[in-house]
């Protein structure tokens, strides 16, 4: 199921937050303050095909989207996700074909859209930064017992990841740039691009249980197994201690 993609302010602050976070070394897990309590009652998760842009960015810097290496992101991205979530001991259902289409499985991701931006504004650090919403993480999409019952699950997993590959030609140029920088006595950082993963788990109920936002500039590759391993480890960091 081909997702319609967050509004462009969002994917801003998608990138702007998860390299802020990634430089200063802030926490970007968010959960409820009961979230150990309340995951008590998760076993099986439902999970929705990853929705992962992979886009190639050339030597003048026009982005490309390039739906193979979507397609192998997405593979990459789920089995890593999977393979973290089973060593918790959950058991993880695939959503299929005919129930990913589901209208009212769309409604559920359009409104997911909606309060993921909220999230990405006012959650984090930042000039609309809401406190509260912080400390007590509590958004909400309405019930979605209907898309969770066919599977016998207890929450929906929901993933979206944005990564930007450069071309050969504009890793050369960058490369030469900083070496042309050096030459006069200047340090110039090279854009390879930037890779953002966004993961949530929403319970019968409709609650965010868990929201974190993981990436950085030029170090991750979500078409590479062991990249997308680190990043998805790193993603359970806030996991691990809430479920304390």
């Amino acid at each position: 199921m081909r997702r319609t993609g967050f509004p462009l302010a969002a994917l801003f602050a998608f990138f702007l937050i998860a390299g802020t976070l990634h430089a200063a070394g802030e926490g970007s897990f968010r959960a409820p303050p009961q979230f150990a309590e309340r995951m008590k009652n998760v076993r099986t998760i439902a999970m929705l095909r990853p929705d992962i842009e992979i886009f190639e960015i050339s030597s003048g810097g026009v982005k490309e989207l390039r739906q193979e290496w979507c397609d192998e992101g997405c593979e990459k991205v789920q089995n890593a996700f999977v393979a973290e979530f089973q060593r918790f001991g959950y058991d993880i259902e695939f959503l299929d074909p005919p129930q990913d289409d589901s209208s009212e499985l769309r409604e559920i991701l359009f409104l997911y859209d909606d309060v993921v931006t909220s999230v990405l504004k006012h959650a984090y650090n930042g000039p609309n930064l809401f406190p509260a919403k912080k400390t007590d993480f509590d958004y909400t999409l309405g019930p979605i017992d209907n898309v969770l019952q066919p599977v016998g699950a207890d929450a929906l997993l929901l993933i979206h990841g944005i990564d930007e590959i450069s071309s050969s030609g504009r890793k050369a140029m960058q490369t030469l740039g900083v070496l042309a920088g050096a030459a006069v006595g200047l340090i110039a950082v090279p854009n390879m691009g930037r890779t953002v993963v966004m993961v949530a788990l929403v319970d019968r109920s409709g609650d965010l249980l868990w929201f974190n936002i993981r990436g950085g500039s030029g170090g991750y590759n979500l078409r590479e197994p062991e990249s997308v391993s680190k990043l998805a480890s790193q993603s359970f960091a806030g996991f691990r201690e809430k479920l304390k």
